[in-house]
C-alpha cells in the first residue's frame, strides 16, 4: 500500500508540474497580457477562416479573404456569420461585400 501511495503521489506531483509548465508556455487567452491579445485574435480568426474555406462555406473573391463576412451576418452571406459568397456574387455580375470591393478596386485602381 505504501508503494502505491508513493507512486500515486509522484504521479500527482508530476502531473501538476506538467500542467503548470503547459499553462506557462500556452496561457489561456484570458490570461494573456493585453498587448499579446490582438495578434492571438488575428491568429484565431485566420485559423477559423481557413477551416470555413476547407468546409466549403467561405468562398471569398479576394486572395487574402475578407473578414467582414466571417465576423457578421450580412447580405453577402445570407445573414450567417462565418460564411462568404462574394465570389458567387462577382461571378453573377453583382457587387461583393464592401471590404472585398475596396480590395478589388485598390488592386485594379478603379473606384
Amino acid at each position: 500500500m505504501k508503494k502505491f501511495l508513493t507512486t500515486f503521489a509522484i504521479f500527482i506531483i508530476g502531473s501538476s508540474f506538467g500542467a503548470m509548465i503547459y499553462l506557462f508556455v500556452f496561457p489561456p487567452f484570458h490570461l494573456l497580457p493585453l498587448d499579446k491579445m490582438p495578434s492571438k485574435i488575428d491568429d484565431y480568426l485566420h485559423l477559423a477562416m481557413e477551416k470555413a474555406e476547407k468546409a466549403g462555406v467561405y468562398n471569398c473573391c479576394v486572395e487574402a479573404p475578407c473578414t467582414m463576412c466571417f465576423l457578421e451576418g450580412n447580405l453577402w452571406n445570407n445573414q450567417k456569420a462565418g460564411r462568404c459568397n462574394c465570389a458567387d456574387f462577382v461571378r453573377q455580375g453583382k457587387e461583393p461585400c464592401p471590404q472585398c470591393k475596396k480590395i478589388l478596386s485598390r488592386n485594379s485602381n478603379i473606384d
